[in-house]
């Protein structure tokens, strides 16, 4: 019964320091979605030290995509610590080899059809701004050279 007790105790002490927020970890808010007509849209959120911040940040940002893009499904919707790849690119403010869309407190990347890519991410700068936001732009992709 000692043992059984130690061990309610233990992992109670577990459960509360995985669910505290210390304020040690920077959160970022990264959202993944398709749309109906074949892009995949990667988004990351100005970090934050609260990760119910970060989970209220998720919710705020899905409340749109939600309302305006029914037939959009939802890849992942998450509170990172470590970001990586594109999403660290993103965040940094990292010129990408895809359209992206930069808005205060976000930015977007959109891997799709190259034919449509550019009017595509021009429609979304426009319902961000539409949705409240102060600018929203699209970035042309890097280009590289061969020389």
């Amino acid at each position: 019964m000692k043992y059984l007790v130690l061990a309610l105790l233990m992992l109670m002490a577990g459960v509360a320091l995985t669910q505290s927020d210390l304020g040690t970890q920077t959160y970022f808010p990264v959202v993944r979605f398709r749309t109906s007509d074949g892009f995949f849209i990667t988004a990351v959120q100005e970090g934050t030290t609260k990760r119910a911040a970060c989970r209220e940040s998720i919710e705020q940002f899905m409340e749109p995509i939600k309302r305006d893009c029914a037939a959009c499904a939802l890849q992942s919707a998450e509170c990172v610590s470590d970001l990586v790849g594109m999403e660290l690119a993103l965040a940094n403010g990292g010129l990408l080899d895809v359209h992206t869309i930069t808005a205060e407190g976000i930015k977007m990347a959109l891997v799709g059809p190259p034919e449509s890519a550019q009017k595509t991410c021009e429609a979304i700068a426009a319902r961000i701004v539409l949705n409240g936001m102060k600018n929203a732009s699209c970035l042309y992709p890097r280009r590289t050279t061969n020389g």
